[in-house]
Parts: structure tokens; sequence; C-alpha cells
């Protein structure tokens, strides 16, 4: 059972005329003792879409 999950995150930035897709449509699932990371350039900024829903028990 996962303790934690993201549902399509995006992330667009924007440099004149065009748009990076850095982050667009991940989704995931982490079981207790999991660790992973979502790297990207620029600052740490919150996804622009998508949700990161609340614990269930």
């Amino acid at each position: 059972m996962p303790i934690a999950r993201i549902e399509n995150l995006k992330r667009h930035y924007h440099f004149g005329d065009t748009t990076v897709h850095s982050l667009n449509g991940v989704s995931a699932e982490f079981d207790a003792g999991e660790f992973s990371t979502i790297e990207y350039p620029g600052l740490p900024e919150p996804a622009h879409r998508g949700e990161i829903p609340e614990r269930r028990s």
C-alpha cells in the first residue's frame, strides 16, 4: 500500500516564444522505505497543475 502519491504534476517555463515542459504529467506512488527525487532546472517552485493527494488511512 503506497504511503505517498503524486498525480499528473506539470511544470512549464516560458522563455520568450518558447515553452519548456520540464515536468509533463508526472505521476508516482511510494511505498514505506522508498525514496525518490524529481529534478528540473530553475528555482524550487510549486507545480502549475496536478495534485499531491492527502494520505488516506
